[in-house]
């Protein structure tokens, strides 16, 4: 989630028609009127998350006459914000296309069995088997942290590779130490003395462009174009795919988007989009994807709240902006 200084926070209020002054924010802070917002420190100031910011505004002049377009969030990932179900049904359909796309033969009902039972069918390969079953640390790791508000860094990037490449390598968790290749693919990746310093660069440009984005549409394609970044640099010895897209995930989960599950089926299409360095593809392609996933944890939520109505679970709204809006009684199209 995004959150903002004191004076990123009152040039909205002002283009809003809310406030222009600085005192008079303070006071709506000091009085908890902002949800969320908190001080840092004397120095430092507030910080005042995105979510909270756009309650307060809501609640000030309703939501058709707000300017200021936030990021349509499906969710926030908060502590039990999801229903358990869906968050089981994403690690098991995670787990099963992202190790298929790399060669992994294990089908979708024995990964259940896995994942969610414990039950390792007969005459599984154990490389295939551990490919699968990682997933299941990794990615309660990837929600903890999510849940968590830990931003992603270079040691996050390192521990999801370890944690997916448990009993499979002796270098998990570090860099290449020698160079690698993609198969079929016509460009070369990082050296190993290069890949340090491209991947401290990346994580800080991904985590920046993330923070200055303004809509879904936006996240994705910053999502996208860094996701190609990352498989080009390619930096660890193997496992460079599977981890890969769970980083993805936690970038857009982290911004309230539904997860990305790249099906074993769409191989071609995604490999393709990775080549050819599509931008634009990626987010076509992941658009669909993402609305269906929306859809799913409304059903998974509702299921959840038939078993127990009086739970608290977060289902998705889409938000609906008028296409009119007025600023101190000037009608804007």
């Amino acid at each position: 989630m995004r959150y903002y200084t004191t004076s990123e926070a009152l040039e909205i209020l002002e283009a809003e028609g809310i406030t222009s002054n600085i005192q008079v924010l303070r006071r709506y802070l000091n009085k908890n009127s902002i949800p969320g917002a908190f001080r840092k420190s004397k120095k430092e100031g507030w910080s005042i998350p995105e979510e909270g910011l756009r309650e307060f505004i809501v609640g000030k002049i309703g939501q058709d006459q707000m300017i200021t377009k936030f990021i349509e969030r499906s969710f926030i990932m908060k502590r039990d914000g999801l229903p358990q179900e869906y968050l089981e049904d994403v690690m098991v359909r995670l787990a099963h296309h992202s190790s298929a796309i790399e060669g992994n033969t294990i089908s979708l009902p024995d990964t259940v069995s896995i994942l969610l039972y414990n039950t390792v069918p007969s005459q599984v390969n154990l490389r295939e088997f551990y490919e699968v079953d990682n997933h299941r640390e990794a990615f309660d790791y990837l929600i903890n942290q999510i849940q968590n508000e830990m931003p992603l860094t270079l040691d996050s990037i390192k521990d999801i590779h370890e944690l997916l490449t448990n009993k499979l390598r002796h270098d998990r968790g570090m860099f290449k130490p020698s160079d690698n290749a993609i198969r079929g693919a016509n460009f070369k990746t990082a050296s190993p003395a290069e890949t340090p310093y491209l991947m401290n660069q990346w994580v800080g440009n991904v985590n920046y462009q993330l923070d200055q984005a303004t809509n879904r549409e936006q996240i994705l394609k910053t999502v996208g174009d860094f996701h190609i970044q990352f498989e080009r640099i390619h930096p660890f010895s193997d496992g460079n795919g599977r981890t890969g897209r769970i980083v993805l995930n936690y970038s857009l989960m982290q911004n309230g988007i539904p997860p990305l599950i790249i099906e074993a089926k769409d191989k071609a299409t995604y490999i393709n989009i990775l080549a050819n360095q599509d931008v634009e593809k990626f987010v076509e392609f992941a658009n669909p994807l993402i609305e269906q996933e929306d859809e799913r944890i409304k059903m998974f939520a509702n299921k959840e709240l038939a078993k127990n109505p009086d739970i608290d679970i977060l289902i998705p709204v889409k938000n609906k902006p008028s296409n009119k809006v007025k600023k101190r009684g000037i009608e804007r199209e």
